[in-house]
């Protein structure tokens, strides 16, 4: 009997000890009720203004659909604007100022007056001939050639950003400037239509993090801007987050947003 008591003691010993051990990795894995909720960033989407929609294929779409050219353009607009709140939606909250035109009615009119907008370069540096185009003493618009170029959105009202950041909460800015729906050329292999979507990215301390051509072909036979939407603006919209969310570059290397 007296061998078994220490034998009994160390047996409750190491259950005690076992216990302790797996209730303190257990209580790890427990977060403290009053823990904050990780911080979700905030994106503002700025649909492009009715004056920057460019096409070829209205005509085409107005004969299968009888749609007018202005409900064809907010078609593509509204479709458009769709397709980016549901790419952006997994990563951030998403305020869209097309979703409700009343409230933000304002809202557009005043980020639309406080931008320019400038057909840059996709890459490289722009050269001193193609910033303008002097005929007859006059400045006209530039020679672009053969090098492709986007419509990039520059900031001319100092505290936009910040200011819409206050409104919203938003921490980056997707500027929609143009949308341009090519129509097929006779001369392609294959006949095809392409959409393309110029865009201009700020984070909000007004660095430039994303820009260029979001393209996408679609089916020339397609007339419903529904079904070009879910075809060609999804592929599109795909890219501009993609090409949205690159880190800022450093310090040193800022862009400056003032005077564009």
């Amino acid at each position: 009997m007296r061998r078994l008591i220490p034998i009994i003691y160390c047996t409750l010993l190491m259950l005690f000890c076992a216990v302790s051990t797996a209730q303190e990795a257990g209580n790890k894995d427990i977060k403290p009720a009053n823990a904050p909720a990780p911080v979700i960033p905030k994106v503002l989407i700025i649909p492009p203004e009715k004056k920057m929609y460019m096409s070829d294929i209205d005509r085409s779409i107005n004969k299968e659909t009888q749609m007018s050219v202005p409900k064809i353009r907010d078609a593509f607009r509204t479709g458009l604007d769709n397709q980016l709140v549901s790419k952006f939606k997994p990563t951030y909250r998403v305020i869209s100022l097309l979703k409700d035109s009343v409230k933000s009615q304002k809202d557009l009119q005043f980020i639309y007056r406080s931008v320019s907008y400038k057909y840059t370069l996709t890459s490289g540096k722009e050269k001193p001939e193609d910033q303008k185009n002097i005929t007859n003493g006059q400045i006209t618009t530039p020679t672009h050639g053969d090098e492709e170029r986007y419509m990039r959105v520059g900031i001319n009202q100092p505290g936009l950003l910040e200011a819409m950041h206050k409104k919203y909460g938003a921490e980056l800015f997707v500027f929609i400037s143009e949308i341009d729906l090519k129509g097929a050329l006779s001369s392609d292999p294959v006949p095809t239509r392409e959409a393309w979507i110029h865009f201009t990215t700020y984070n909000l301390q007004g660095v430039q993090v994303g820009g260029g051509l979001a393209k996408a072909k679609f089916d020339p036979g397609l007339n419903d801007p529904k079904k070009i939407s879910s075809q060609a603006l999804s592929v599109a919209a795909k890219i501009i987050y993609s090409r949205s969310i690159i880190p800022a570059p450093a310090p040193d290397n800022k862009t400056p947003v003032k005077g564009h």
